[in-house]
């Protein structure tokens, strides 16, 4: 099966250099009329193109570290949760432990190991 997401960040990648870029060039040159002479209007949009890719590759690599930021956020606290859920039900009356603290004790550490492991990535996505 093919990689559909790299041919998907080609789309839009070429939709916002090719449509935004090109309008915006466009309303540029004309603002200001000599930027349309021939062997000027080839340079500026070169350059232009340049640097919009290289703005477009950075934000993209900002927005990938953001969700990356806010996933582990997530699994941090959910982490935290499953700790402190833990700790609840190893915390038993009179050190005797019945069925139902046994049945609480299990739930807890298998939501612990869970969310462990997502927070490490040993379980694939």
């Amino acid at each position: 099966m093919a990689d559909t997401t790299n041919t998907l960040d080609q789309v839009v990648h070429n939709l916002v250099i090719n449509v935004a870029l090109q309008a915006a060039l466009n309303a540029i040159v004309v603002a200001v009329p000599f930027l349309g002479y021939p062997v000027i209007k080839t340079v500026f949009f070169f350059l232009a193109t340049q640097f919009s890719e290289l703005l477009y590759g950075e934000m993209s690599k900002l927005i990938v570290f953001n969700v990356i930021g806010i996933k582990e956020a997530q699994n941090q606290k959910a982490y935290q949760d499953a700790v402190d859920q833990l700790g609840k039900a190893l915390a038993v009356k009179n050190n005797v432990i019945t069925e139902q603290d046994h049945a609480k004790i299990q739930a807890a550490q298998e939501k612990f190991k869970n969310t462990f492991n997502d927070l490490i990535r040993l379980r694939p996505l």
